[in-house]
């Protein structure tokens, strides 16, 4: 299937129902997983999850009332979402069985610094489109420090600035993630043995 990435996120902390398929929990935070669908698989496990959320310096404080985060069956317009308020969860998507990511053109410029940093190889098609091809093991890397982040930083500004009822804009939401990535990323480079290479 031809992935095309229009949005990094959540738009306003709402999406669609189509293939969310949230996991059910009774009890405190979880980390949930769904099945990926045909042609798509996940390159973060629930143990990545709690692994990386471990190590979070902001993850007490931010985990304040946060019910889920789960591995969702995939989608191709979305990494991830965040949605709230009846039951606040993060969801992170699967991905093609490909690794290859379609970007459209302003999403590309948005993160082709965090691409080049997880050593991604992103080349220009006959029409100016491009394609960027990741490995499981920066896809992993994308999907915990940049996408998780993201979603933390919604959460994060619902439960500071947005006095439960807003979970801000998509710019406070990568602002904070670009912040914490660059604070965590030496430690999570030695807890996931991440090296990537240089595209320079």
């Amino acid at each position: 299937m031809f992935n095309r990435k229009t949005a990094p996120k959540v738009r306003g902390g709402r999406v669609q129902k189509k293939n969310r398929h949230t996991p059910t929990r009774l009890n405190s935070f979880g980390v949930g997983l769904v099945r990926a669908g045909s042609g798509s698989r996940h390159v973060t496990t629930r143990q990545d999850v709690w692994k990386f959320l471990r190590f979070l310096p902001e993850w007490k404080r931010v985990s304040t009332d946060l019910d889920l985060i789960y591995l969702a069956a995939g989608s191709y317009d979305y990494d991830g979402w965040y949605e709230y308020p009846q039951r606040p969860t993060i969801a992170l998507c699967a991905w093609p069985d490909d690794l290859i990511m379609r970007p459209l053109t302003e999403y590309y410029m948005e993160h082709r610094a965090i691409f080049r940093m997880l050593g991604v190889s992103c080349e220009p098609t006959e029409h100016g489109d491009m394609i960027c091809q990741f490995t499981e093991e920066s896809a992993r890397a994308y999907q915990l420090v940049h996408i998780l982040l993201h979603e933390l930083g919604h959460h994060h500004y619902r439960i500071t600035e947005g006095k439960g009822r807003s979970a801000g804009t998509e710019k406070y939401a990568e602002g904070y993630a670009i912040r914490w990535m660059h604070r965590i990323w030496k430690n999570y480079c030695e807890q996931f043995r991440f090296y990537p290479q240089s595209n320079a």
